[in-house]
Parts: C-alpha cells; sequence; structure tokens
C-alpha cells in the first residue's frame, strides 16, 4: 500500500545552545500551550518561547521561534516533565524527584512544597478529562515508585490534595514507569504488567505481564482509551483497552519497538531507536490500525504531545511533527484510490462537530463533508464500484440529474437542468463502463440510486425527471419494472420516452401512458393493434385491460368507434355501456341500435336495462322476453335433435337454465306485452311459462288449471296462490284459494287428496262456508274434521282479536274525551288589559299553555315555538 503524507517534520529550534555548553545541555522536557512552548534542560534550565507556524504558499509547514524566558531553577538535575496550568497562570515541573510550581509568565517558584508527598516522585500525569482553562479544574496523579500514586489539584497558588480521589497506596500501586488518567480512571504500567484502576471504588484490575524488551508505555488516545505497548515473539504491538481493561480496537503491528508514543487523534505517532535505524517516526491510524507512514528523524530522543501538536527532540533540536492538513490527507487518500479511508477520516474529521461550534463553522463542516462525500462516491463511480458510489452520492444532496447526465442518452430532453459539476473525474460513464456488463451494473446502480432520492421529499422537477429517466431504463430490460412504475402515481413525461419504448417494442405501456396523459385515443389506437396482430407485445394483458380502459372514457363518440372492434373479438365488451362513464349519457335506444347485430351482447344490455337500471319501458321489457324466449327455442330444437339422433334423453342443462330465466323475466316484470308473448308459448307447450302469463291477466283460474292438471305441480299450484296473493286483503287471498280448490274437486275424485291437504294446511285463507258450499255431497265430517275445528277456532279467535280491539278502541276515546273536556272547561281570555310580557302587534302569534293558562308568544319562548 502507497505511504501517505500524513504528517512533515518541520524544525522549530535548530540548536538549542551555542557555545562551549552546547555538548553539556541536552533537552529533557517539552511542553507546549497554544502558542507557548516551554523547554526543559539536563542542567536545570526553563525556557519559554513564543511559537509562531503556518503554511508556506507550497504547503510546506513553517515554524519560528521567539525567546522570552530563560531561567535556571538552581538546580544543576534535568527537568523530566512540565506541565502547564493555564487557568492559574502557573507551570508545574518535576524536577529531582521534587515538584515545583512556577508562575508562567516569569517562571519563578511559586512555592517549594517540601511535604513528603512532593518529594521521591518519577511520573506526573494530568487528567485529560479535565479543562485546563477552567479555574480549579486542572487535576493531576502523581507516581512515587516507593509508595504508590497520589492525587493533587492546582489551586490558588498551591498544590492541594485532590481528597476527591482516595490515595493508592501499596504494593498494587509501587514502581509505576508510566502512567495516564482519564477521569477517575489510571491506567499504569509497572516493571513487568500494566494495570488499571477506578479511583472511585479502588478496585484495580491487572491487564497483563509483559517482559524485556518490552518497554512500559501508556498512550491516552481517546476518552476512556488507553494505548499499551507490549513485545511478544519478536513483535512490538499496541493494545488498546478501554476503561474496564477490555480491548476496543484491533492492534496496532509496529515494525520497530517503539521507545516514545505520542496521541494525536486520529493517529498515534511512534519513536523507534534500534537496529541502528536511529529516529524512525512511525504514523498509525487509530480508526482503522495500519500504518500510514515513515519519517526520518536521525538523532530523535522522545515525543511530547500538547495543544493538539506533537514534537519531538534531539539533544539540542527541537522539531514540529506537524500533520498535514485533513483536506489535503483526504484528497490524497482519494486520489490514490483509498476511499473507505478517506471517507473514513472525513467522518472522523467533519461529521461529529463539537456542538458548541459557531453555527456558521459547523455549516462549514457539513457542507465540507458533504463535498468529500460527493467526491468519494465518483471516485467510487471510476472504479466500477457503481451502488457504493450512487449510495454515497444519494446521502449528499447532490442533484440526481447531475448523475443522470453522466449516463448519455438517459437525462430527458424535456428537462432544462445544465450540469454545473465538475467533469475532472467522471466526464461520461461510457468512459468507464466499456463492458455490456459494466454497464448493465452502472444502469442497476443508477436504478437504486434514483429510487432512494425518490422515497424522500424532493422537488417536482427532480420526479418529472427521475420517473422519466426510470422509464427509459426499465423498457431496455425490465418490462415488469416498467409497467408497475407507470400503473403508479407518476411524472412521466410521455414525448421523451415515446421513441425509446417504440424502438424496444413496449407497445403496451406507451398506451398506457398515453392513457394517463389524457391521449387515450392514441392508446386506444396501440391496443386496438395489439388485439389485431399488426404490432406485438408480450407484456400486453390482452382485450379485458382495453375494455376496462374505455370504461373510463366519457368521449361517446370516441366509446363507439372502440366498442365495435372489441365486440368483434368478444362482446363481453358491452360491459362498456352498461357500467362505463358513458352509461347513463347515452339513449338506451341509440345503444341498442349499435348492439343489434351482436345478439349476446344485445341481451345483456337490456338485463341491464330492465334489472339493474329498473327502466320502466314496455319496449324494452317485452324485446328482453322476447330474447330469453328465443334462445328457449333454440335450445328446444337442439334438444329435440339430440333426441332423435341419440334415440334416448339427453343432457337439458341448458334448456332449464333458459327457461329459468324467461320465468324470472315473466314471473318479477310487469312492463312486458303479455298478449303478444302468450300467443308465442301457446306454440311452444310451455305450460309453466304460460301459467305466469294467466296470471298477469287475472286469469287465474286457467293457469291453476295448468299447473294442476297439465304440470301435475300441486306445490306449485300452492305456491301460485301465495305468489299473487301477496299483499292482499283476506277476502282476496281466500276468493284465489277457493278458486284452486274448486280446480281440484272439477277433476273428480283423482285430486280429492289434494284437496283435503289444501283445506288442512291453509285453512286460515280459506272461508268456511264458501267451502261448504262447493264440497262434495259425499263428504262426511270425518273427512272435513280437521278443517271444520281449525276453521271453527280461527274464526273464534279472529272475532275475539276484533272485539279486544274495539274495546281498545273505545278506551282511547273516553280518554280523548276526558282530556278534551279538561281542556276546554276554562276559558281564558285576550284583551288589550291581559296580554303576555311583551307588547303584541296584530300580527303576533300568541299561544296559550293549557296547562298553566298563561299567553305567551313567540319573544317569551323562542325554542317552544320553534317546537311546534
Amino acid at each position: 500500500m502507497a505511504s501517505m503524507h500524513v504528517f512533515e517534520i518541520a524544525p522549530v529550534i535548530e540548536r538549542l545552545v551555542e557555545g562551549k555548553n552546547a555538548t553539556k545541555t541536552k533537552v529533557t522536557a517539552l511542553e507546549c500551550w497554544e502558542d507557548l512552548l516551554f523547554v526543559g534542560t539536563s542542567d536545570g534550565f526553563l525556557v519559554r518561547y513564543r511559537l509562531e507556524h503556518g503554511e508556506s504558499p507550497t504547503g510546506k509547514v513553517m515554524c519560528q521561534t521567539c525567546l522570552e524566558v530563560n531561567k535556571k531553577l538552581g538546580i544543576m538535575k534535568p527537568i523530566l516533565q512540565i506541565l502547564p496550568v493555564p487557568a492559574e497562570g502557573q507551570v508545574l515541573i518535576l524536577c529531582d524527584g521534587r515538584v515545583f510550581l512556577l508562575d508562567m509568565e516569569t517562571l519563578e517558584i511559586v512555592e517549594k512544597d517540601k511535604r513528603k508527598n512532593l518529594t521521591g516522585v518519577n511520573k506526573i500525569c494530568r487528567d485529560s478529562g479535565s479543562d485546563l482553562s477552567t479555574y480549579g479544574g486542572c487535576r493531576f496523579s502523581m507516581s512515587r515508585p516507593k509508595k504508590g500514586i497520589y492525587h493533587f489539584k492546582v489551586s490558588e497558588g498551591a498544590l492541594l490534595q485532590d481528597k476527591e480521589f482516595r490515595e493508592l497506596e501499596g504494593d498494587k500501586y509501587r514502581d509505576v514507569i508510566s502512567l495516564a488518567r482519564d477521569g477517575s480512571y489510571i491506567c499504569f504500567a509497572q516493571k513487568t504488567s500494566y494495570s488499571i484502576v477506578n479511583c472511585n471504588n479502588m478496585t484495580p484490575i491487572k491487564l497483563s505481564d509483559f517482559k524485556p524488551p518490552t518497554v512500559g508505555l501508556v498512550t491516552r488516545v481517546s476518552k476512556n482509551e488507553f494505548l499499551l505497548n507490549y513485545w511478544t515473539e519478536g513483535a512490538t504491538t499496541g493494545m488498546f483497552v478501554n476503561q474496564a481493561g477490555h480491548p476496543g480496537r484491533p492492534p496496532i503491528q509496529w515494525s520497530f519497538r517503539p521507545t516514545s508514543i505520542a496521541g494525536n487523534y486520529p493517529y498515534i505517532v511512534s519513536l523507534s531507536q534500534e537496529y541502528g535505524e536511529q529516529g524512525i517516526v512511525t504514523v498509525h491510524s487509530i480508526l482503522d490500525q495500519q500504518k500510514k507512514q515513515d519519517l526520518r528523524f536521525p538523532e530523535g530522543n522522545f515525543l511530547s504531545s500538547a495543544s493538539g501538536k506533537i514534537f519531538i527532540a534531539s539533544d539540542l533540536k527541537i522539531s514540529m511533527v506537524a500533520q498535514v492538513s485533513f483536506d489535503r490527507q483526504i484528497d490524497e487518500l482519494v486520489s490514490l484510490g483509498r476511499i473507505a479511508e478517506a471517507l473514513n477520516l472525513a467522518q472522523v474529521t467533519f461529521g461529529s462537530p463539537n456542538l458548541d461550534m459557531d453555527p456558521d463553522e459547523l455549516d462549514k463542516q457539513r457542507q465540507k463533508l458533504l463535498a468529500i462525500q460527493r467526491r468519494a462516491g465518483l471516485a467510487y463511480m471510476t472504479q466500477c464500484h457503481f451502488s457504493e458510489g450512487l449510495e454515497l452520492l444519494a446521502a449528499t444532496n447532490t442533484d440526481p440529474r447531475e448523475i443522470i447526465s453522466l449516463f448519455p442518452g438517459l437525462l430527458p430532453k424535456s428537462s432544462n437542468y445544465t450540469s454545473v459539476m465538475p467533469t475532472e473525474d467522471i466526464e461520461s460513464i461510457n468512459n468507464i463502463a466499456n463492458t455490456p456488463e459494466k454497464m448493465e451494473s452502472a444502469k442497476q446502480a443508477l436504478v437504486g440510486y434514483l429510487h432512494i432520492i425518490k422515497n424522500d421529499p424532493v422537488p417536482k422537477d427532480w420526479v418529472t425527471d427521475i420517473d422519466t429517466t426510470l422509464a427509459l431504463l426499465f423498457s431496455e430490460s425490465n418490462p415488469e419494472k416498467l409497467l408497475e412504475l407507470i400503473s403508479s402515481d407518476n411524472s412521466c413525461v410521455v414525448e421523451d420516452v415515446t421513441e425509446t419504448l417504440l424502438k424496444n417494442e413496449r407497445h403496451h405501456a406507451l398506451a398506457m401512458m398515453y392513457s394517463q396523459a389524457k391521449m387515450i385515443r392514441r392508446a386506444l389506437e396501440i391496443w386496438k393493434k395489439l388485439n389485431q396482430g399488426s404490432i406485438t407485445d408480450p407484456d400486453y394483458p390482452g382485450l379485458d385491460f382495453a375494455i376496462e380502459s374505455l370504461r373510463h372514457v366519457t368521449d361517446v363518440d370516441l366509446v363507439f368507434v372502440h366498442a365495435e372492434w372489441m365486440l368483434n373479438i368478444d362482446q363481453r365488451a358491452v360491459r362498456v355501456f352498461t357500467s362505463g362513464d358513458v352509461s347513463k349519457q347515452m339513449r338506451p335506444d341509440m345503444v341498442l341500435d349499435f348492439l343489434k347485430k351482436f345478439e349476446k351482447a344485445t341481451l345483456e344490455y337490456l338485463e341491464y336495462l330492465v334489472f339493474d337500471a329498473k327502466v320502466e319501458s314496455p319496449q324494452y321489457h317485452t324485446q328482453l322476453a322476447q330474447l330469453y324466449l328465443r334462445q328457449v327455442k333454440i335450445d328446444l330444437i337442439r334438444v329435440e335433435n339430440q333426441r332423435k339422433t341419440h334415440g334416448r334423453a339427453v343432457d337439458d342443462t341448458l334448456l332449464e337454465a333458459s327457461r329459468s330465466k324467461l320465468k324470472v323475466m315473466l314471473q318479477t316484470s310487469s312492463g312486458y306485452d303479455v298478449e303478444d308473448l302468450l300467443k308465442e308459448l301457446g306454440k311452444l307447450g310451455l305450460h309453466a311459462e304460460t301459467a305466469i302469463l294467466y296470471g298477469k291477466l287475472g286469469r287465474h283460474t286457467e293457469a291453476l288449471d295448468i299447473l294442476v292438471s297439465k304440470l301435475n305441480d300441486h306445490q306449485a299450484a300452492e305456491k301460485y296462490c301465495v305468489d299473487n296473493t301477496r299483499n292482499m286483503d283476506r277476502a282476496s287471498r281466500q276468493g284465489l284459494f277457493l278458486q284452486l280448490l274448486g280446480v281440484y274437486l272439477e277433476r273428480g275424485s283423482g285430486h280429492s287428496k289434494q284437496a283435503l291437504e289444501l283445506l288442512n294446511s291453509h285453512h286460515a285463507e280459506l272461508n268456511l262456508s264458501q267451502v261448504l258450499e262447493v264440497a262434495p255431497k259425499e263428504w262426511t265430517v270425518q273427512i272435513v274434521d280437521k278443517f271444520l275445528r281449525r276453521s271453527v277456532r280461527q274464526s273464534l279467535h279472529m272475532q275475539r282479536m276484533f272485539r279486544i280491539e274495539q274495546g281498545l278502541y273505545r278506551q282511547r276515546q273516553l280518554q280523548t274525551w276526558a282530556e278534551w273536556d279538561r281542556l276546554t272547561r276554562h276559558g281564558v281570555t285576550i284583551s288589550d288589559d291581559q296580554k303576555c310580557c311583551h307588547r303584541m302587534d296584530e300580527t303576533s302569534d300568541v299561544f296559550i299553555d293549557a296547562t298553566t293558562r298563561t299567553i305567551w308568544c313567540r319573544k317569551c319562548n323562542p325554542k317552544r315555538f320553534e317546537a311546534l
């Protein structure tokens, strides 16, 4: 993998000391706060510089320093650590096992605290989670090899014990050689092991042991995360652990054993001094743990990280390991084709900004991230990773027409969009997808991308171009999706897709688009050609689809034009006239004249008029009955021919069905010409139908005679009486049932059984005296005993019910008279002196309350007036 240009080394101080002391004095400590650089030396000097740095026109980091204070502590011992306390205006230093507090401006010692807990110190670490700029907020932990770990804070010019945390004493905390602190967690290295402890509960967690030549190094890399140095089996590893002691990331594999480590998120910088390669600076990413860069600094002794800067020091020379701007790093990663790394770095850098940041700056960060993602998406596409690239572009609010324009011929002709995106990455997708397979993959990815964009609220002109582009793409290879798109709510421009649809023979889809665009005439012409076979389309569902479309046409002339060819193919197309949008606009006689050569269609339309539309015209009822009768005649001839041919009974299911329709029509309709039909039926011997017609004419005796003598259907005869006396008075019902009894008796003793069954089952519908008058003389009392008893009981019941009703009526009449007497017994006088509470003129409506005997008008009681 090609090395990146992540950091560069920029000289800060070329030579710390000039002259005869140059060989004796060495840099032993280094710290920076904002633009102040503090340098500690091996002979007890503390030097402060003013640091300025920036970039040259060529992008190279330039540093310049100005010496401000050079202070000797009076101790000829090396200064090992420097820790600024800017909120207090002081500096904490470690020298000769003692801790000193100095004024940051003058570097004069503020306090010499010779208490035991301030001597014998070998390491100091600042709480990385504390805010250095907050007064009283800077906390420290100190290691005393023979005692343990202690906690202090700087306040009011003094080092004070931090009583919030207990001191860590005992064997578990002795001989610490390196430590780092984050809040209440302290991770530390002893001679052969690493441990982590929560100062709140005082429970140390031993992480692991190590053996020489491992140098115990602990570095805090992010919140609640530490980096530990290991040497195992000839390899040096950097292990990430969280506050619970668990690995949070994969380890770093170092090429050389580090002697100093500094962290500047998201990078880890290490310094190695082994195998004669003294001064190798290696850069690894915390994000993916991969090595990004190697730098040479032959005389480097240690690294120091502070205020977002990393410094490297030799004996007399100090340089800055300056990080190249993230913009340059990301650009370089993209140009190297390492797009995932670029995106990861961009997200860490610009995707999680500080919420306290100025809103304008926040917006700049977001826009910068979007620009990087946009470029990365295009870079993915140049690598033929079309799905990844377009998915990334979908998240950047990029105008989708920019992407569509990369595909020649897909941007709709009606679109007024002009590309504004630079074309240095991609000028045309043809330059990348140079094989049919790659082009197909690119178009499939474009479809997915456009669907993602369309699912979000977008401007209307975007939707129009997106839908039109999808139609063009689907027309090439996915007709099912094309029809699904057209069937849904869409904004396709039909003129932009017509040529492509015709080229790919998507005739049905084009007709559907014409229909949606209110160009139904063109659509119907295409469906006509498809049905006639002059053009073909395997996705055309058939004539039923065209019929359903014609049902919704409101142009009467157009309906007649296209209904004809549909009826020639299938007479079920008549539903255009029975359930279409124009069915109520057309005169029935005009439709019937049009349908006269389509018998089945005519029949269905007449059924619609009679049974559904409830048209009362005798003309249509008679015509429908005649058509039913015509079908019966045809079925009769067919059955008779089959019987003659086969010499045996045949299946007459169709005949029974056609006769059933005729009988229902004759029974339920009253609008047909009965006399004409009666003549026709008499010739065909259709007795059941003839009986219905006799009933329509009121010739009940003849109808009943047919049912009894010719059809021998006694149940039908009784049903006839019931159906024809429904909603009639009792006398009429008794008259018809008496006629049926007369028919039975006229036929002689062969129907006596049916006559007696009629008397017993319908005694309530027969008059006792009339029955006795017509009963045969030979009938004995025993024969009609059941009928006589039931009839007498029925007569008594009806007489008693009449008397009860008469009594109730009289009682109600007496109550009404009594109420009337009560209301009219006392009069109410209306005069000029006796009025209601309002003045009433001559036109006022006046009422008298019958209960209170008071006068009131509309104004007195408006609600009561409205109730009246």
